[in-house]
């Protein structure tokens, strides 16, 4: 094969290569929920979830415009990141809920427009079970139930593809019944 023809089909890929990424453009949404506190008595602060809702935030904020983060940061971790604090919204279920419904109007517009769309949600902070057996995670303001996950997250959401990434005790039955 001469070079020309060499040139042509190394050009020819490339084109066939940008067209394919261009036909799989994802938007990512990202809602990440960073909770050191409890609501159970006699449950110990955390130390860190506030810091690791701040990595997840640099991660994802790399590949996506589409990122909420909700936590209160403890006065070690304000210093350390000080361009966080005006980022940064306290993890109530009004504020994390709203986000989500926000979010949807902006995945159904990209959807519109032919993109393939992801939602991810990220948790990090306590977790357990409740006496009926049902997981749930801490929020500042309430609980996050396996059936509040279930009915108003992943029911209502209209992304493509949904990804739980759950940091907590007991996470399993957030997402799965006792047995």
């Amino acid at each position: 094969m001469s070079a020309t023809h060499r040139i042509r089909a190394f050009t020819t890929l490339l084109l066939l290569l940008s067209t394919v990424g261009q036909a799989v453009a994802t938007e990512r949404y990202v809602v990440i929920v960073a909770n050191n506190a409890s609501r159970d008595q006699g449950v110990k602060a955390l130390n860190y979830a506030d810091d690791d809702g701040i990595r997840y935030y640099e991660l994802f904020k790399l590949q996506s415009d589409h990122v909420a983060l909700f936590t209160v940061l403890d006065d070690e971790t304000a210093r350390l990141y000080p361009e966080m604090s005006g980022l940064v919204k306290p993890p109530t279920r009004q504020n994390v809920m709203s986000t989500f419904e926000a979010f949807n109007k902006g995945i159904i517009a990209d959807k519109k427009a032919g993109k393939a769309t992801e939602l991810l949600f990220v948790y990090a902070g306590h977790g357990d079970v409740d006496k009926a057996g049902q997981g749930y995670i801490t929020l500042q303001d309430s609980v996050l139930r396996r059936s509040d996950l279930y009915q108003g997250i992943i029911a209502k959401s209209k992304a493509d593809f949904l990804h739980l990434i759950i940091d907590a005790c007991k996470s399993y039955f957030l997402v799965n019944q006792r047995g």
